[in-house]
């Protein structure tokens, strides 16, 4: 992994800009460590997603909506099952051609293409940026991953294994050395309180005793 400089923009440029060169933009992911896709701070996958495509296709037929500026040859994902176009949650394609006079695009998945018209495009968001928990069950080439304490609350150790081991080649951290271990120390998501074996057992105390 790589530890870069402290300061936040500064970091989410340097991935965006230097760090990705085009040629391995469909082999990467960049995830991020919270769960929000609205997350609008620097090293958020909402704004990540927005430095990215601004250095990997900043220019060509597009199509707004939502905030979003959808462009020839994005990547994108699918945020909800679409049973009518056999699309679905999590799915990740490209744009492939943009009709900016019928305000319609059409998205291939991996060889099946799929129209969507501008009233649809709030269910798809651009892809160069993903949050860890949406990429759980898939794997990238390449993950790029800022870990920094801004959200030190999410920084869990489970967390961050899924991130890494997303990764089939090459995982660069970017962060502090403190934030990494800090989450490598974090072992809260084991500790679970459910009090399951007092609702299985009324009989017992929290402390595991029998009622008196």
């Amino acid at each position: 992994y790589d530890v870069m400089c402290e300061r936040q923009r500064r970091k989410g440029v340097y991935a965006s800009q230097y760090l990705i060169p085009d040629r391995t933009a469909r082999q990467m992911a960049a995830l991020a460590v919270r769960y929000f896709d609205n997350d609008s701070r620097v090293v958020g996958a909402a704004n990540l997603n927005l430095l990215l495509q601004q250095a990997l296709n900043p220019s060509g037929p597009s199509l707004g909506r939502g905030g979003y500026t959808y462009r020839q040859g994005d990547r994108v994902m699918q945020l909800r099952n679409n049973y009518d176009k056999d699309v679905f949650n999590g799915d990740l394609g490209y744009i492939r051609e943009v009709d900016t006079e019928d305000r319609m695009l059409t998205v291939d998945f991996d060889g099946k293409k799929v129209e969507y018209d501008v009233t649809e495009l709030d269910e798809l968001t651009l892809a160069y940026a993903t949050t860890i928990h949406k990429a759980q069950g898939s794997e990238y080439p390449i993950v790029v991953m800022p870990v920094l304490m801004t959200h030190f609350v999410m920084l869990q150790r489970n967390l961050i294994y899924t991130g890494i081991t997303r990764a089939k080649k090459i995982c660069v951290l970017i962060g502090a050395m403190k934030a990494l271990a800090y989450a490598v120390r974090d072992m809260s998501v084991l500790k679970r309180n459910t009090s399951l074996r007092e609702r299985l057992n009324p009989s017992l105390t929290t402390d595991g005793k029998l009622r008196g």
